[in-house]
């Protein structure tokens, strides 16, 4: 799989399409569209695949134009593509046209690593696929669907239900209650292919939720770790590292000892930053900064809004029920310390 980049590699939104030496022909206009739709910071990885049928197909099936079956690589595309999406603390989604844009519909019943697909022109007439879709769980949150007005006129019986399908499909996600839009677009399935999965990602990106920017302190003892349990919300119950909102004119850090005065009634000195967790709840999303803190001296806490709490060694972190955010951090927490003789070690 060979890898095309676009756009800032610093950005927290990262798009995923597979492509083909066609869409390559056009990606730096997609590119330039999405740029001027959204306005958001992204970078673009193009992952060109070598055979279209077989690496993005997720079963085998009879040829529908051509002599050219469809096999069923998509498993070993997808692999490959999650190999590129390992940052905690990006967002990513995945998009394509045609037989990549049911690769990216697919992918998201897969995996809960891609927050929405961005789904052009795609060829869900594929046998057997909205079957699948009743069956399975999709883990995205937001999808993009479009169609060309003239694609379900072809003469080829089996593409000629595209139309039916993809209504089809919008329906089941409607239904499972995903943030979801059906784009008609003129044309046959040939025109602009690059503008309409620029459309596809841009709508993605501006529909993301809104992001509630907080602070987490991972606060440490030796080798024991500080939880807290949420007394209070939806949430209510859960265990979670203590924090809050960043208010308007704050820092990271000088919300966080502020947030910590208010919950503990405790004074903390506010060290490295361990992640940026990225989490989209049904809500908003979340963007939570987790910093390495510890007791200043001579300071102890108080309980003022949290039910309980607990000191946790490493091995204790997987025994609570936490907050699906800060399930990352601890998984963050776990892979990059190492203890020996008592002494937390940061492994590079």
């Amino acid at each position: 799989m060979k890898l095309y980049k676009y756009g800032n590699p610093n950005a927290d939104i990262v798009l995923i399409q597979p492509v083909d030496d066609h869409d390559l022909e056009g990606i730096e206009n997609e590119v330039s569209v999405i740029a001027e739709s959204c306005g958001r910071d992204f970078f673009l990885i193009a992952c060109q695949v070598e055979d279209w049928n077989k690496d993005l197909s997720p079963w085998k099936a009879p040829a529908v134009f051509g002599k050219e079956d469809f096999g069923d690589g998509a498993e070993e595309t997808l692999r490959k593509i999650l190999a590129l999406c390992s940052d905690e603390g990006k967002t990513y989604y995945i998009g394509g046209y045609s037989l990549a844009g049911l690769f990216a519909l697919w992918a998201a019943f897969r995996t809960d690593r891609f927050s929405g697909a961005a789904v052009a022109s795609p060829s869900v007439w594929f046998p057997g696929f909205l079957d699948y879709m009743k069956e399975q769980k999709i883990q995205a949150d937001s999808v993009y669907l479009s169609l060309g007005d003239k694609e379900e006129k072809t003469r080829n019986p089996v593409m000629a239900t595209v139309g039916e399908r993809i209504r089809e499909v919008h329906e089941v996600l409607k239904e499972r209650g995903i943030r979801c839009v059906l784009q008609w677009n003129e044309g046959n399935h040939f025109k602009e292919p690059d503008i309409r999965t620029a459309k596809a990602f841009a709508w993605l990106m501006e529909n993301r939720k809104k992001t509630l920017r907080v602070v987490a302190a991972i606060i440490r003892d030796g080798d024991r770790i500080f939880a807290t349990q949420r007394g209070y919300g939806a949430f209510k119950d859960g265990w979670e590292f203590p924090g809050g909102k960043i208010e308007e004119g704050e820092t990271p850090q000088e919300a966080l000892r502020r947030e910590i005065r208010e919950e503990l009634d405790s004074e903390i000195t506010v060290g490295d930053l361990l992640l940026t967790v990225e989490y989209d709840y049904p809500e908003f999303h979340l963007s939570m900064d987790c910093f390495w803190s510890e007791l200043a001296k001579g300071s102890k806490m108080k309980l003022l809004e949290h039910e309980a709490a607990k000191w946790l060694s490493i091995e204790e972190l997987d025994s609570l029920n936490w907050l699906p955010a800060d399930i990352k951090v601890v998984k963050a927490i776990k892979k990059t310390f190492s203890l020996k003789n008592d002494i937390v070690t940061i492994v590079e």
